[in-house]
């Protein structure tokens, strides 16, 4: 067999392997690139779902607010408002039905949206088109008990969001289990790849032994006539061409493992942040993701606070520069004014560009923004030496940012409805349904011999205080007696707007005594405070208490509220602005006189 055949059939072999190894990587790549387009759609689907379920969630609690209004101020401004959060909702929903004809995980969001929109059309019926055409009859008796409904706290929608905000969360894991699945079978694909190429290697050179070394070798010993010099330049250059195809190969198995081991990084990481807990733990996650991926020597993520008026270093390690940056300093990065990855290769060259935010004058400076439809944060990357970060591993960096970006605007979404789902709209405090919730959870946690006082409030005359001044005024006078409670309160007390002008309080830790000495400092401090309604125009209001406590009163949360809000009542019989401890008579108390300026 000649030299020239050994050769075409050695490349042949290696070629054909060679080729079934990149073949059967691309297959898998193409056949699965159609996934990997859905599970894209998928999540920016379930991303605009979650933001339209803030909207929609608004939209409804706008309805129940202009209804109240409209039962209070009998306006015709309010039940239009009404009408168009009627019609907000509507579209919300059929923007949101839409959005799930783009997304495989619909039919549990389908489900909970066409529930929730039922349950707000069953209030719709039940209660806000009644209201209408009481208002409209002029009937004070239906009038007067729909206003006492709504002073029980009205909410029929708390259920349904919580329901949708579930299923999007379900969605949102199972699209990141298709993501994991898909870079799992990806990776098995390289790694069979790997063994193929790595077959063609160890072929190419058991072929080259058996075909060229011993052939050659028999040629020389029975050719005395031909020195054996004259072959050691072609046995040369073939081993040349051998190692050279080695080398190449190993370095394509390199390259591919790098592949793997960074989509095994990105979906380690993906697993972590669904479990973080706040900002600093998925910042925390990002470095370590980020420092497996490109080993800087220095790093610091900084993010945006919810109020985005400074940006704090979450999580940094190495000589980080890390420092609290004031109102709108992280703007001046260069990643977040390029919306992009910035790279500075070496600080020390001339016309450099250097980051205010992460000052150097040497080495290399990574600035990759944290961005996901709006801007989260910033993470900066320093290497001490320069041209450190080349230009492969950027696309996993940024896709490690992005997914870091997503994962802190979610859970702040996710918090900011369930913030939503347990706050009164008006005033801040929490709502009827999640001071049923803390007090329950009081009553439970406190010790064998630990008392909790609950106060009941009711602000006297606040039908006349409205009729007199108008709904706005009305509102300004909630909100000014919310700041009251909240100035006379310690941080592990609980006050809530109760409905209407009726609030609550949960006094754990304290017995009767202090109970009724900060129950008097809110009743004082109320009539003291001037409201400001107008230019010119100031007036006070008061406010009737009633205080009950356990162990001293009641076992339950049921039987305390009942008792002290009978000692409420008996505040309002006896004249009002006036504290009443339950089951204890109090002596009347002059009310102060009402001002108006």
């Amino acid at each position: 067999m000649s030299l020239g055949s050994v050769r075409n059939r050695l490349f042949a072999v290696i070629a054909g392997m060679a080729l079934l190894s990149s073949v059967s990587i691309a297959a898998v790549y193409v056949a699965t690139e159609a996934e990997r387009a859905d599970i894209r759609v998928d999540g920016s689907a379930i991303a605009d779902l979650y933001d339209q379920t803030v909207r929609l969630s608004n939209a409804i609690r706008d309805q129940e607010a202009a209804i109240d209004d409209y039962l209070l101020a009998r306006s015709s401004d309010t039940k239009s408002r009404f009408t168009a959060t009627v019609q907000n909702e509507f579209d919300l929903e059929q923007s949101m039905r839409r959005l799930t004809d783009f997304t495989d995980e619909s039919p549990g969001i389908l489900e909970a949206l066409n529930a929730l929109a039922k349950e707000t059309q069953a209030w719709r019926e039940g209660f806000a088109q009644p209201a209408i055409a009481a208002v409209e009859s002029g009937s004070k008796d239906k009038i007067a008990t729909l206003i006492s409904l709504v002073a029980s706290g009205q909410d029929p929608t708390l259920a349904g969001v919580d329901n949708l905000i579930v299923e999007l969360s379900a969605a949102k894991a199972d699209v990141a289990k298709r993501d994991e699945a898909l870079t799992r079978t990806r990776g098995v694909a390289v790694g069979v790849g790997i063994a193929l190429m790595l077959l063609a290697a160890a072929a190419s050179l058991i072929l080259a032994k058996r075909w060229v070394t011993d052939p050659l070798s028999r040629l020389l010993t029975t050719a005395g006539s031909v020195e054996a010099g004259a072959n050691v330049p072609f046995v040369t250059e073939r081993d040349d061409e051998i190692g050279r195809l080695g080398h190449a190969l190993e370095a394509m198995r390199g390259a591919l493992q790098q592949d793997v081991d960074r989509s095994s990084v990105l979906n380690r990481f993906t697993e972590v942040t669904t479990f973080a807990v706040d900002d600093a733990a998925v910042a925390d996650a990002n470095l370590v993701a980020l420092r497996l991926l490109v080993q800087p020597d220095a790093a610091v993520t900084h993010v945006l606070n919810q109020s985005k008026d400074r940006a704090v270093p979450e999580a940094s390690f190495g000589p980080a520069i890390a420092e609290v940056l004031p109102l709108n300093a992280l703007s001046r990065c260069p990643g977040i004014v390029r919306g992009s990855i910035y790279v500075t290769s070496d600080a020390q060259a001339p016309l450099s560009v250097h980051c205010p935010i992460y000052p150097t004058d040497h080495g290399t400076l990574a600035c990759v923004p944290l961005a996901h439809g709006e801007t989260v944060g910033a993470v900066h990357l320093f290497w001490e030496r320069p041209d450190a970060f080349g230009l492969e591993p950027r696309s996993s960096v940024a896709r490690i940012a992005e997914h870091a970006a997503l994962a802190i605007a979610n859970r702040r979404l996710l918090a900011a409805l369930h913030g939503m789902a347990n706050t009164d709209a008006r005033t801040g405090l929490a709502n009827t349904r999640a001071f049923d919730r803390l007090l329950e959870d009081a009553l439970s946690a406190r010790g064998p011999d630990e008392m909790v006082a609950v106060l009941m409030l009711d602000l006297d005359h606040f039908k006349d205080f409205n009729d007199r001044y108008g709904h706005p005024s009305g509102d300004e006078a909630l909100r000014t007696f919310a700041g009251i409670l909240r100035s006379c309160l310690r941080d592990a007390d609980i006050a809530a707007r109760y409905g209407g002008e009726e609030f609550a309080v949960i006094l754990p830790g304290v017995d009767e005594t202090t109970a009724l000495a900060v129950a008097e400092r809110i009743r004082s401090r109320a009539e003291s405070t001037l409201i400001s309604l107008a230019p010119g125009l100031t007036d006070r209001i008061s406010v009737s208490i009633g205080v009950a406590c356990v162990p001293l009163h009641a076992h339950d949360r049921v039987t305390l509220l009942r008792l002290a809000d009978e000692a409420l009542y008996r505040a309002k019989d006896a004249g009002r602005n006036r504290v009443v401890f339950a089951g204890i008579p109090e002596a009347p108390v002059a009310p102060a006189p009402e001002a108006a300026a």
